[in-house]
Order: C-alpha cells, then sequence, then structure tokens
C-alpha cells in the first residue's frame, strides 16, 4: 500500500448576519450630543456615529455585525425619538425708541430668536422704562418656546417750540 498526502485548501466565505430587532432609543435635542452618546446593543454601531440627532428625524443608519471573522454586516435602521429641548432666552438688550402714538411693540424690532408675544404687538408703548413679554426659540424643530420679559425705555417726542425773537421787530 502506498500512502499519498493530499492538501486541500477550503475559503469559507463569510456568512450573511441577520440583525435582531434593536429597542427603540429616546432621548432629548441637544446640539452637542451625537449618535455616539446613544449606547446601542451588543454588535450594533451606528454607521455615522459623528451625526447630532433632531427631532424630526427618527430613523439612523447602523450596522449589525456579532463576529466581524465570520459574518459580513447587516445594515439596519434603529429609531431614536429625539423630545423638543426647553429653549432658555439669553439676557434681551434694552429695546428704546421715542414715544409715538402709532407705533406699536411690533414697530420695535428684536434680536434673532425673540418675537414679541401676539398680546404685546398691539401696545402702544408710553414715555417710561416698562416692560413687554416675548417668545424666545433659537430652532422651532428642536426646542420649547421660553417666555422672555424684554425690558423698554421709551422718551418722550421733542416738541419744535417756535423762536421767540423770530420775526420781531426792535
Amino acid at each position: 500500500d502506498t500512502t499519498t498526502d493530499v492538501s486541500i485548501s477550503w475559503t469559507i466565505a463569510k456568512a450573511q448576519a441577520v440583525a435582531p430587532a434593536h429597542t427603540a432609543l429616546s432621548g432629548t435635542y441637544n446640539p452637542a450630543k451625537t449618535l455616539a452618546d446613544y449606547a446601542l446593543n451588543s454588535g450594533f454601531s451606528w454607521t455615522d456615529s459623528a451625526i447630532i440627532p433632531e427631532v424630526n428625524t427618527t430613523v439612523y443608519a447602523a450596522v449589525y455585525n456579532p463576529d466581524a471573522d465570520n459574518y459580513l454586516g447587516a445594515n439596519v435602521n434603529i429609531t431614536l425619538n429625539i423630545a423638543k429641548a426647553q429653549a432658555v432666552a439669553p439676557t434681551h438688550r434694552v429695546v428704546t425708541g421715542t414715544y409715538d402714538p402709532a407705533k406699536t411693540l411690533a414697530d420695535f424690532d428684536l434680536e434673532d430668536g425673540f418675537v414679541w408675544t401676539s398680546e404685546a404687538l398691539t401696545v402702544v408703548p408710553q414715555v417710561s422704562t416698562t416692560t413687554a413679554n416675548a417668545i424666545y426659540n433659537p430652532d422651532a424643530d428642536n426646542y420649547l418656546d421660553d417666555t422672555a420679559t424684554i425690558n423698554i425705555s421709551i422718551s418722550p417726542l421733542a416738541i419744535a417750540r417756535p423762536s421767540l425773537t423770530e420775526n420781531m421787530t426792535y
């Protein structure tokens, strides 16, 4: 009898991973948080972990791969429900102007993100230092409104006085 050694090589292709369902995640909008801040179950990873999740986007791309040596990753979508964050109004500059009975607060400009409340729009500001309410929201898609009190300083209307010495004959 003759014995012959035979060498056989096999190439075993990786199997396609089948992703189990991933539970939905949730959080509150924060422009400093990315997908990397939301932990996934074992074997899952975000396709782009640098994305800042927003309120109106609920599905983000991920990959499931339980064993990269033996499986090809499976593309999946993971639900991430983001709630609106509460806006916090910064201090607004004092709104100034001169009394004009034809002007309401709607005629006075506010800084970006601020709008007068509907009640304040029809107010004719009087001569004095007073306040009125405004709504602050830097991004209505991702934040809830905040009410802010705006300081208003209105000066009296200057009245032109005729000169007493005009057209006088001596």
